[in-house]
């Protein structure tokens, strides 16, 4: 009877030690990416916050762009829609459907080593009023330079 108790702490003491390997490459790993945001600020807007940031991977040489646009909180309730976002390189995400409250869009990779690149970044964001379908929209462009 002594036995299973053994093996059991035994086999506890294994997943303890796996699990914090686990815990520590994972926050290693995120430790590689940096974070570039436009100089005036990730978010901007109070009722529909528009946000967008470029992340480097610097282990694997890569960027990306990541855009959000949330309906805030409190006061009128709109629906959101990135329709489109856009890197240095040409590439565009989007679509023309809206969403309730939240949307997020990622683009896909672009590899970047060894130089420092200007890159710029833009989004194009509309929100509608739920009640009364009144539509708003803003380009946001701007800058970001990455040392890759």
């Amino acid at each position: 009877m002594t036995l299973v108790p053994r093996m059991l702490a035994r086999l506890l003491a294994v997943v303890a030690v796996a699990a914090t390997g686990l815990v520590v490459s994972a926050s290693s790993a995120q430790a590689a990416i940096h974070i570039y945001r436009p100089p005036e600020g990730t978010c901007v807007g109070t009722q529909v916050l528009r946000c967008m940031e470029l992340h480097y991977d610097d282990r694997l040489h890569r960027f990306r762009l990541w855009v959000e646009v949330t309906d805030a909180a409190g006061g009128t309730a709109y629906d959101v829609d990135i329709v489109e976002a856009r890197a240095d390189d040409g590439h565009s995400w989007g679509d023309n459907v809206y969403s309730s409250r939240w949307e997020r869009l990622v683009s896909g990779y672009d590899t970047c080593q060894g130089t420092t690149e200007t890159v710029v970044i833009s989004a194009l964001f509309f929100w509608r009023n739920s009640a009364t379908n009144n539509h708003d929209e803003e380009r946001r462009t701007s800058s970001v330079t990455v040392t890759c």
